[in-house]
């Protein structure tokens, strides 16, 4: 493995986020044909032998678990994520998932000012949210609590979910609130 193949395996590896090959040649000061030439090499490494593989989509290189071990992975962060209870990061998404759903991880990320996908990941897996795929607004994938949730919750329906306003700070004027009160969807 050439000096450039670590460097690039280093950095993807250390990002949760897809990676581009530009920005990695830019970084690494590198030309870009040299890197792509080392994307493919190492795309062409971890494309068997391995439970994970170097896929590039259309935001960049990125590692995922491959398919045979797909499963093997599932279970696992299933087993663990039963045990620990659900973070404030967690519950917050989630309040949004139910008050607002269906709702896209845009939505959810301009709410609480940072990304959540690795939260909603784990309340997919906890089976409390899931995830409509393109039926949002240009194909944006929505999401909204399962029956799961609605189980848990002693609920039938969103609908009868507690109304917000009586929790609301008391920097909300009163017309704020009576907003909300009639429309819990506004948060």
């Amino acid at each position: 493995m050439s000096a450039l193949e670590k460097k690039i395996e280093a950095i993807l590896i250390s990002s949760s986020d897809p990676i581009r090959a530009e920005t990695v040649a830019k970084v690494l000061d590198e030309k870009d044909d040299a890197v792509k030439q080392a994307l493919e090499k190492l795309q062409k490494k971890y494309s068997t032998d391995y439970g994970f593989i170097l896929k590039e989509t259309p935001l960049g290189f990125r590692f995922y678990t491959s398919a045979d071990e797909e499963e093997s992975v599932k279970q696992f962060l299933t087993s663990i994520q039963k045990q620990t209870p659900l973070s404030i990061n967690s519950l917050e998404t989630l309040a949004i998932v139910a008050y607002k759903g269906p709702i896209s991880r845009a939505e959810i990320n301009s709410i609480r000012g940072v990304k959540s996908e690795s939260t909603l990941r784990t309340l997919e897996l906890r089976g409390l949210i899931n995830s409509l795929d393109g039926e949002g607004e240009n194909s944006a994938t929505l999401f909204q609590v399962t029956d799961n949730f609605l189980e848990l919750m002693g609920i039938s329906s969103t609908d009868q979910l507690a109304p917000l306003a009586p929790y609301l700070p008391e920097s909300f004027s009163d017309n704020d609130a009576e907003i909300v009160s009639r429309n819990k969807k506004v948060i």
